[in-house]
């Protein structure tokens, strides 16, 4: 399964960022979809709710945490409660400002070319959306 990270890496960021964002809801609706034209269109529902976020929550644009040095590119920058922050640090998220934001850097798009191969693999029975999302939900090492 290995290959399909590589493969699929456009395809797994976005779904690792809503693992970040803590909407775990997103990657069981993809990992459910019972063909590629409902996998693609859940994709398609990601980037959308990704790039039309509010404008007080979506940043694109270089952001860091008031205690540390090191800059990223945000697409979500959200407020937390400070008992969420373990939750939120499990999932993956950058959390800063005394465990009351989390920063989401932007995931990597998926190619038309990505797209147009993983819904042949789904289609064929090579590739189910459930293997995808398992490989997001899993821990980057």
């Amino acid at each position: 399964m290995s290959g399909l990270s590589e493969e699929y890496e456009g395809v797994i960021s976005i779904l690792r960022f809503f693992r970040k964002s803590g909407q775990l809801y997103m990657i069981s609706r993809f990992a459910n979809a019972v063909d590629s034209r409902t996998a693609l269109a859940v994709l398609e529902e990601m980037l959308e709710l990704i790039y039309r976020l509010p404008k007080n929550k979506i940043n694109l644009k270089e952001e860091k945490c008031k205690d540390e040095d090191k800059t990223i590119r945000v697409c979500l920058e959200d407020k937390i409660r400070r008992e969420d922050a373990e939750w939120y640090r499990s999932l993956g998220a950058i959390v800063c400002d005394n465990n009351e934001k989390i920063l989401i850097p932007c995931p990597e798009e998926p190619t038309q070319e990505e797209l147009d191969k993983l819904k042949g693999a789904i289609d064929r029975l090579e590739v189910r959306p459930s293997e995808l999302a398992a490989l997001a939900m899993a821990r980057s090492r």
